[in-house]
């Protein structure tokens, strides 16, 4: 750990020095600390690291500041802090190493839920007053690319899932939260 305009930025060394994280299962548990009150120790060493947030990431305090797990198991595990941390099977809760890849907001977008916000069910399947029907269109490198207007809303669903192959897309991309 070292201190940079007095905000702690961590390391590996020092993680690895208050923490114990098994890869296979993402959990971190606090390891017995000297640079501590004992009292610390009595109730934390030994014990996991973290809760679940409301958000549904797990998050717990090191130095006075809430760190995320995710972004904390790339750090202790590699070394470095990546600009996104994506969780390949969507679930933020499962932070086992193999569930996390370094990423940045257009790989993390490309394994996004659908958003609430979302009308048809489908991410990228519009309905269009307009023309009544349903139209398709996926975002690639910072471009809407039309997919097709269609009559029925399957064969615009159909549709997507091709663009969604085409263009890398995550096979769990749009799907609904807990699906």
């Amino acid at each position: 750990m070292h201190i940079t305009n007095g905000e702690v930025m961590l390391n590996q060394e020092y993680l690895q020095s208050i923490l114990n994280y098994n890869k296979d299962n993402g959990v971190f548990t606090w390891k017995h600390r000297d640079d501590v009150r004992p009292e610390w120790n009595t109730k934390f060493a030994g014990k996991e690291a973290g809760g679940v947030r409301a958000s549904g990431y797990i998050t717990f305090g090191i130095n006075k500041v809430r760190r995320y797990a995710h972004r904390i198991a790339i750090l202790y595990s590699y070394g470095y802090t990546p600009e996104q941390v994506d969780h390949i099977n969507g679930n933020r809760a499962d932070n086992r190493l193999a569930n996390l890849r370094s990423a940045n907001n257009y790989i993390n977008s490309r394994n996004q839920k659908l958003r609430a916000t979302n009308t048809s069910g489908y991410n990228g399947v519009y309905w269009c007053k307009r023309r009544g029907l349903w139209y398709v269109r996926v975002g690639v490198n910072g471009v809407n690319i039309h997919g097709g207007y269609f009559v029925d809303i399957k064969d615009a669903i159909s549709n997507r899932d091709l663009l969604d192959i085409k263009h890398g897309y995550h096979k769990l991309h749009g799907t609904k939260k807990g699906a």
